[in-house]
């Protein structure tokens, strides 16, 4: 996990970057013991070696842990109350859904045909007894097409959704997916100041709240809910205040945490693994499995988290090959840590500058569109019109000499409060696959996630984007 995690941050830089995260402590002995176990009582003298640990097992890749004094905690969280220090780690942060998109793109100019809106309904049988799954039924959902495609290696990797779609085949197949569903709320930026993550280990319930800088805002979290995976789930009332008020009993009585601060709210699924031959109070397993189907041929993967997806699929299709034999000799080892993702390739740390020199867009908009595009946000910025309607962008002189724009700027915003521009909508129509104004706003930028009225606002505009 930390030597993958060090891959993505150095290989990906366009998409993950580091952000330190306190973990802060008001006594050297903690009891009730966080996580409800008398170890981690003395966690706070453990903590730093701890994370040094960390540091190490990711081969020092990452920036370093260090030590916040009471003065120095106060100074970087007021929001907290009566800190005796703080222990600092830094982990890698990403914007999912586009390391998602630069995956899925990647792939396709890789060689892979990947399919949009298009919904497995079923399995084809062959082979000499006629068990061997040899291909998937599917359908369009946009256009209502069936057809089916043909493979000679079939693999389920849809997260929570695993077991529905093994009981396509199998209806009595036992349970593989302990799902947990997990909700989040969005903050203002201004409650984890400086870019400065922190959590709460143990909350007034037990539980371990973590308050995350993220897109310019904050987000909070989690619940941890045992229950089956749906599409597009809906955030109840209930979990929404339990997490308020929550949040707000792990900070100072000087800062008051409101439900009106609250800006956005999500939930998702964890697709823990569990041993189907367990029993049924064993715990499950955060780590991944991967299971063959002897009888059809089908096989499958389970469980994992995002700092691992890279190595997972290596370990998955080396198995599969090795597991389908004959059929799949021809494979080449992996290559995949030697690929930079879509906007890779040629990135660096002042790619924002030569956006905003040569395009005229904000230092914002900039450094928005390198984080979600990288190199590719050159493609997106020739599809930028002027931020002020009917403005002329022809720079003048001032008396110093000094290039200026009279205010205003490439990139007209979807949102004023957010750095998405209109052109991002046009460049994912045309390149990325986005059909709906769902897509756009929440899997291709994260608009919805970020702050779900500002996303209703935009609806009008994205659509007539979109219609174009």
């Amino acid at each position: 996990c930390c030597q993958e995690r060090s891959w993505l941050a150095g290989q990906q830089p366009h998409l993950v970057e580091y952000v330190p995260q306190a973990v802060p402590f008001k006594t050297l002995v903690q009891w009730p013991p966080y996580f409800n176990h008398p170890f981690y009582s003395i966690l706070p003298i453990l903590a730093y070696p701890a994370f040094v640990f960390y540091d190490l097992l990711a081969g020092f890749n990452a920036p370093p842990a260090y030590v916040m004094s009471a003065r120095e905690t106060k100074k970087n969280f007021p929001q907290l109350e009566a800190p005796l220090y703080s222990a600092v780690y830094c982990e890698a942060m990403h914007n999912d859904a586009r390391t998602g998109t630069a995956i899925a793109l990647t792939a396709a100019m890789k060689g892979a045909t990947i399919a949009n809106y298009v919904e497995m309904t079923g399995f084809v049988h062959g082979g000499p007894d006629g068990a061997t799954a040899t291909g998937v039924t599917c359908v369009d959902k946009l256009t209502g097409e069936q057809f089916v495609v043909k493979a000679k290696a079939i693999v389920l990797a849809t997260g929570p959704f695993l077991d529905s779609v093994r009981r396509m085949e199998d209806p009595g197949a036992d349970k593989a997916v302990a799902a947990a569903a997990g909700c989040h709320i969005v903050l203002p930026g201004y409650f984890t100041p400086g870019g400065m993550g922190f959590c709460e280990l143990r909350n007034s319930r037990g539980a371990t709240m973590y308050f995350l800088p993220w897109l310019g805002n904050t987000v909070v979290g989690s619940t941890d809910k045992k229950c089956d995976a749906t599409s597009s789930p809906h955030v109840t009332e209930d979990e929404i205040q339990y997490l308020v008020n929550e949040a707000a009993s792990c900070l100072s009585s000087d800062i008051r945490l409101r439900r009106s601060d609250v800006i956005s709210a999500w939930q998702g699924w964890r697709p823990l693994y569990r041993d189907p031959n367990a029993p049924p109070d064993a715990p499950v397993s955060r780590h991944h499995a991967i299971g063959h189907d002897e009888h059809t041929g089908v096989s499958f993967i389970c469980g994992g988290k995002w700092s691992t997806y890279r190595a997972m699929a290596e370990e998955l299709i080396d198995k599969v090959v090795a597991f389908k034999g004959a059929p799949l000799a021809h494979a080449k080892p992996c290559v995949s840590k030697e690929i930079k993702l879509l906007g890779g390739d040629g990135f660096h740390s002042l790619l924002h500058v030569q956006l905003v020199q040569a395009y005229n867009v904000s230092t914002e908009v900039a450094k928005h569109l390198c984080h979600a595009y990288g190199t590719a946000a050159f493609h997106v910025c020739e599809l930028a019109q002027p931020s002020l309607s009917g403005a002329r962008l022809q720079r003048t002189v001032s008396r110093a000499g000094v290039p200026t724009d009279g205010g205003g700027h490439m990139g007209r915003r979807i949102s004023p409060s957010y750095p998405y521009i209109e052109a991002e909508v046009l460049y994912a129509c045309r390149h990325e696959l986005a059909v709906s104004v769902k897509d756009m706003l929440t899997t291709r930028m994260r608009l919805a996630f970020l702050n779900s009225e500002a996303a209703k606002q935009a609806i009008p505009r994205v659509a007539a984007l979109m219609a174009e």
